[in-house]
């Protein structure tokens, strides 16, 4: 968890993508996929024959499809919003106002940070038998 909030803070900085645009790509993602299911579990009741199941996942795959246009637009304003400001920093000469100003971030936290997305590693040294002499 704690792990996780690390992560989270340190994203928007490392990727230039905000949370909140990332968090809307993501529920974006897992709708569509949801509606995709939907009709997989359409088939199913319809072979079934449960007219109320049916009715149910119809139902369901509706709704997916409203907050999928509410995501669209809200992520539509946001990356307008971000172009907007992008244009205006255009052709600016400092590191904040280009996104790259680090100053904020103090040094141990930025060591810290690397420390505990290095480790642990995911694959350990190899081993050839070697001795090093």
């Amino acid at each position: 968890m704690v792990m996780e909030r690390a992560e989270r803070r340190s994203a928007e900085r490392v990727s230039g993508v905000p949370n909140l645009t990332y968090d809307l790509v993501a529920m974006l993602h897992e709708k569509l996929e949801s509606i995709t299911v939907y009709e997989i579990y359409k088939q199913d009741a319809r072979e079934a024959g449960n007219t109320r199941a049916l009715s149910l996942f119809n139902h369901c795959q509706e709704m997916d499809r409203s907050v999928i246009q509410l995501i669209r637009n809200l992520l539509s304003d946001a990356l307008a919003a971000r172009e907007e400001g992008r244009t205006r920093l255009n052709g600016a000469d400092t590191a904040m106002q280009r996104g790259g100003d680090l100053s904020s971030l103090a040094a141990e936290e930025m060591v810290d940070d690397a420390s505990e997305d290095s480790f642990p590693a995911s694959d350990p040294p190899s081993f050839n038998g070697s001795a090093v002499g």
